[in-house]
């Protein structure tokens, strides 16, 4: 894995179009013969979320080619490189794949950056920030992403999760350009982040940890959430030995691959 996380980001966004594959092959065992491109398509309408369709289905379509990736490493690519520079990156394309998988990447990567930033400070001050201890609910055999039966947990509320240090930051900024309809009635739509160039401490932190979002726990990972207190969302994070999956493939973790797949946040603690 190169020291930067970049094949980790490219893995993760093609599940999303490898999932188009695992559904015709779901679909051949149950029936015996190979599906048509109505069964694949209704039976990704059914089970997934709206964002991931387009992707999955193309997906399934364009397996064997040489570039099958080549839009999630265009989209790595830019991001990464205005991190590590400094640096304005610009895609500029006619592909609805390619904006929502630049989308999806600025989603995870900003979840990935909160998480490596309330690791450093678990980790330079943990009396400060006590976790609790708290069993994995796996009754009737619930799958979750955690190693054991116990995960450290801790909640605080999105303004103290948007005060995590770094308290200065150097912007960086990173933009997708679609266009489309006609030449005489064009359209464009533009998505863009402005991240931050301490993210790169994130990125080689990713290469050099199997992926993970912290280097400081032993084999341990941190991830984050949401959970409800009273009437407003707090910030939650879980502190445990993360499960890595093979998901046709390629192998990501568990969380990120559910966040990948449905647009939801990594994980939900529904009471405390």
């Amino acid at each position: 894995m190169l020291p930067y996380g970049y094949e980790y980001y490219v893995n993760l966004l093609s599940v999303r179009k490898r999932t188009g594959i695992r559904v015709a092959n779901q679909l051949r065992m149950e029936a015996g013969r190979d599906p048509g491109e109505i069964d694949v398509r209704n039976r990704l309408g059914r089970e997934y979320h709206p964002r991931l369709v387009p992707i999955a289905f193309k997906g399934w379509k364009d397996q064997g080619k040489r570039n099958y990736m080549a839009d999630e490493e265009l989209v790595v690519s830019a991001v990464i490189t205005a991190i590590m520079t400094g640096g304005t990156t610009t895609i500029l394309t006619w592909d609805t794949d390619i904006f929502e998988q630049f989308i999806k990447l600025g989603e995870m990567l900003t979840a990935h950056y909160m998480c490596y930033r309330f690791g450093m400070v678990r980790h330079i001050n943990p009396d400060g920030v006590p976790m609790k201890t708290m069993p994995i609910d796996t009754a009737g055999g619930t799958e979750h992403g955690f190693v054991g039966t116990t995960v450290d947990t801790i909640a605080i509320s999105k303004r103290d999760a948007d005060r995590l240090p770094p308290h200065k930051y150097i912007p960086v900024h990173c933009f997708c350009v679609l266009v489309g309809n006609t030449c005489d009635e064009p359209k464009v739509s533009i998505a863009a982040y402005c991240l931050e160039q301490e993210m790169a401490g994130l990125l080689f932190t990713k290469g050099q940890t199997n992926a993970k979002n912290t280097s400081y726990f032993l084999g341990k990972n941190i991830v984050g959430g949401t959970m409800m207190r009273g009437k407003t969302f707090a910030v939650a994070f879980a502190l445990g030995e993360e499960k890595m999956v093979e998901y046709e493939g390629v192998t990501v973790s568990w969380f990120d691959l559910h966040h990948a797949l449905k647009g939801d946040p990594p994980f939900v603690i529904n009471a405390w």
